[in-house]
């Protein structure tokens, strides 16, 4: 077969000045077929573009992620015209045959890039590149059997040779897979000797939460990865502007194992996005299903500051079975719980799955996706709950799990108040309950970012900055709602326990030092003494619901009403009847114009693990009191998701609805459908229209009060609701 090289295939004129890039005009609808196995073990016998190309477009993608460094660096399979010093030829241009194909199909190409992990016969091959262990020892375990190269060695300067070379062909981008540090890395001298000029100390051990200088390892890191992005992009757009430049980010978990910070990989890339919609492992217990959805609002926030889109890889890979496909029910909810955020996408399957149904569901998704572009990518969340992601909690504090990903080894933390089971847990009630809600982070908090909303959400976030707490006292001094649990504020932002808990005040609690905690309460209950769950909800005990399983001994300050109160402890669950023991579970405190809400206990555990209907309506109970509704469902099932948003021009509102009705079965092999469903959203502005997009279809609204009210037929998967409203009403 004749080579072709890249010098044959015409470049697309450079854009104009004041032109938006090619990601901003057209939807980020990207497939990756992966095809490395195949090439890197039968050469050019294993590609065939054609197909993948005809397959491609077949399903409406606009952009492709290809494979000329094959998956993991091996140091053989560079398939495209490179001088990468004692590595072999190509025994074929692949990125050249590629191009020859996809160009006149119009569909775009991004090269895929693996950044983080290496074959090891190829590490050995350098070992100076090769992050290492504190011990010394080269990592040398990725993927079982794989090692790694750190961004600080030489290496970064073989990487940006290989994008100088890669950038003089047409293509439309680069897309890095990871970059990232391992746990117990990286010590390699190259590290050692820059954290020693720019902190005058030795490096600390990266697993010692107890050591006061973990937090400048973690931020050398982060700066690291955000220095080693931002040369990549230099070098990019040294050789050609327009080029798409983005990375494989961090999903919600801790940054500091990884060193992977969003908020500063933001500033240094044209998206952000992260695999939040990689799935693994018994569906039922180790991926919730609103997981997706809640990287999407996570991600947005930290997209927000740097100003580009969000983006989350959603795989089809049902992982840790690289040829088992999900169903393709599994699929549109995939896609469904990015977009109702504002998300673009970026779907995974291998090679092999071309003509499964999971990969045939993407083509009528992607075509919506081309038809209202403006809809589902031009808009903002208008919500007015907010529930706050503690990333300096999530790094600092000791009970926080980690999930199984590429990166992490899953690890689980039984201690009091896990900020993991926490959250997970107010995020399904508030889910759930079809409440708009955004996901903010300690960042958004010191920017003042609340003042849109009507109530927000601690999560055991124990690790808050000065900046944070402040922000979180003017919130509930000017009006709003504050909900918080356990520790919330008793540490600084470097985990560091703080001698006067600052949010104390607020709460209207006082707390011993350090804070004494009751349990585990295996069997022990709560009193309602404030009536918030009626007889029916709590299952036909009104003053007596089971208790989470962690507590802490505070007091009610002055002002400040008891809501719930522990029981004495039970020695057994035939011990006797529960008694009053006095200590306060629920506190509600008035502050300036606003209020506190604090719960003593881990709620949100409780939540997380028993979804008990008691533990739910309080939280409803609380939210409908203090915070107005922006969307009313009638009898609305807890798997309905609402997620309300705007277009950025204000005249359009986008009620997105999803639906995780699969039977009580994950994976979903159908999604049952909803009928007949009577939906009632907040507007101040005159509706001139409401029409369900994903039907096709005008509904027949109705205006009362400043609501807008309609029934829809039939929800299948997914339905955005479109409200045209009159910019002047």
């Amino acid at each position: 077969m004749t080579q072709i090289h890249h010098e044959d295939v015409a470049a697309e004129p450079p854009s104009r000045p004041g032109d938006e890039p090619w990601w901003r005009r057209e939807p980020l609808a990207i497939l990756e077929l992966a095809d490395p196995l195949h090439v890197a073990a039968h050469g050019i016998e294993g590609f065939d573009p054609a197909r993948i190309v005809k397959r491609m477009k077949a399903l409406n993608a606009v952009a492709a992620h290809v494979f000329p460094l094959a998956c993991h660096l091996d140091g053989r399979t560079l398939f495209f015209q490179h001088a990468s010093p004692g590595d072999p030829p190509p025994a074929f241009d692949y990125l050249a045959m590629w191009l020859e194909h996809s160009r006149p199909a119009g569909l775009r190409t991004i090269v895929y890039f693996n950044v983080h992990s290496v074959k090891g016969p190829y590490a050995r091959q350098h070992p100076d590149w090769q992050q290492r262990r504190r011990d010394g020892s080269a990592k040398d375990d990725i993927y079982t059997i794989e090692s790694t190269f750190c961004v600080n060695s030489p290496w970064r300067a073989w990487v940006f040779d290989r994008l100088r070379e890669l950038c003089r062909y047409p293509i439309d981008g680069i897309f890095y897979d990871g970059p990232a540090f391992f746990e117990n890395t990286c010590y390699c001298r190259h590290c050692q000797a820059l954290f020693q000029e720019r902190y005058g100390k030795p490096m600390p051990d990266k697993e010692d939460l107890q050591d006061p200088a973990l937090p400048d390892l973690v931020a050398f890191q982060a700066q690291s990865l955000g220095r080693f992005l931002r040369d990549s992009r230099q070098v990019i757009r040294a050789v050609r502007e327009g080029l798409l430049f983005y990375v494989n980010a961090n999903p919600l978990q801790p940054q500091r194992i990884t060193g992977r910070d969003n908020r500063v990989l933001a500033q240094h890339q044209d998206v952000l996005a992260a695999e939040g919609g990689f799935l693994h492992g018994d569906l039922m217990t180790e991926s919730p299903i609103w997981k997706v959805g809640m990287n999407a609002k996570l991600l947005e926030t930290q997209a927000s500051t740097a100003g580009v889109p969000h983006l989350v890889f959603d795989s089809f890979i049902h992982t840790p079975w690289t040829y088992s496909t999900l169903p393709a029910a599994e699929a549109k909810l995939l896609w469904a719980s990015s977009v109702a955020h504002g998300a673009a996408t970026w779907i995974s399957a291998n090679q092999d799955a071309m003509d499964q149904p999971a990969l045939d569901a993407v083509a009528p998704l992607y075509a919506f996706a081309r038809r209202h572009r403006q809809q589902l990518f031009q808009t903002r969340s208008i919500a007015n709950v907010a529930l706050v992601v503690s990333q300096a909690t999530l790094d600092y504090y000791p009970g926080v799990d980690v999930p199984h990903t590429d990166f992490t080894a899953a690890r689980q933390a039984d201690h009091p108040g896990n900020v993991t089971r926490e959250l997970y847990g107010w995020y399904h009630a508030l889910w759930s309950s079809q409440y708009p809600f955004d996901v903010l982070d300690d960042q958004a908090l010191e920017e003042g970012r609340l003042a849109r909303y009507a109530a927000v959400v601690l999560p055991n976030s124990a690790c808050l900055s000065d900046a944070c707490v402040a922000s979180l006292r003017s919130f509930v001094a000017k009006g709003g709602t504050l909900l918080a649990t356990l520790e919330a504020g008793c540490r600084d932002d470097r985990g560091q326990p703080r001698s006067s808990p600052m949010l104390d005040e607020v709460l209207g609690v006082r707390r011993p030092h350090p804070s004494r905690v009751m349990g585990p309460r295996q069997w022990d209950y709560l009193f309602d003494h404030a009536r918030l769950v009626s007889a029916a909800e709590a299952q036909g005990i009104a003053l007596c619901m089971p208790s989470p399983r962690y507590g802490l001994e505070v007091s009610a300050a002055a002002g400040a009403r008891v809501l719930l109160s522990f029981s004495a402890p039970l020695a057994d669950r035939y011990d006797d009847l529960p008694s009053d023991s006095g200590w306060p579970a629920v506190v509600e405190h008035p502050w300036g114009r606003g209020r506190a809400i604090y719960f003593a206990c881990d709620w949100g555990a409780a939540l997380h693990h028993w979804r008990m209907p008691a533990h739910l309506a309080v939280v409803r109970k609380l939210l409908e009191r203090h915070v107005p509704a922006l969307v009313k469902v009638q009898d609305a099932p807890p798997c309905l998701e609402v997620s309300l948003r705007q277009t950025l021009d204000g005249r359009k509102l986008l009620l997105h609805l999803v639906n995780y009705n699969g039977g009580m079965v994950r994976p979903i092999e159908r999604v049952i459908p909803l009928r007949n469903l009577e939906l009632s959203v907040r507007c101040q502005r005159n509706v001139q229209q409401v029409r369900a997009l994903v039907a096709q279809t005008e509904l027949e609204p109705a205006v009362h009060s400043g609501w807008v009210s309609f029934r829809l037929p039939v929800l299948e998967t997914y339905e955005v609701i479109e409200l045209m409203t009159d910019q002047d009403g």
